[in-house]
């Protein structure tokens, strides 16, 4: 098995961010009982359904892509497949990232989240860059050493 560059790149902010999801199943899952009611309490820009929706269909995008990264952080032939997960999931932080940042109160909003939620992401997508490229150096030895 070869060792790829980006292993750890990819399993640390994939344990960090599995661990985090699961929070966030919990509360979007409540959220969404519960929208009703926010709705009411604190109106935004659209429905606080819409947000929980979105909240919940990230947090399993999260668990899918990140047991992948686990699964699959040191394999080379999966290098292209967990480097396309981690830039949607790049995509998906900086989507949540604008949304705290414009519709709610700033002041309201936990700063350590913004930074850390869309820093994870790029960590995780640095590693499988970091892997696409190794694994593709491979092929090539592997291919300019037959003929």
């Amino acid at each position: 098995m070869t060792n790829l560059p980006g292993k750890n790149l990819i399993r640390v902010p994939s344990i960090i961010l599995l661990i985090g999801s699961v929070f966030n199943l919990f509360i979007s899952i409540n959220g969404l009982s519960n929208a009703d009611y926010w709705d009411a309490v604190l109106p935004i820009a659209f429905s606080w359904r819409i947000f929980y929706t979105f909240t919940l269909l990230s947090a399993v995008y999260t668990v899918f892509y990140c047991i992948n990264g686990i699964r699959f952080c040191n394999v080379k032939e999966k290098a292209v497949f967990v480097s396309s997960l981690g830039t949607v999931a790049v995509a998906i932080a900086v989507i949540i990232l604008v949304f705290n940042l414009t519709q709610l109160h700033f002041a309201n909003t936990n700063i350590v989240a913004v930074l850390v939620g869309p820093l994870l992401p790029v960590l995780y997508l640095i590693g499988a860059r970091k892997n696409v490229s190794a694994a593709s150096a491979v092929a090539e030895e592997d291919n300019s050493d037959g003929y």
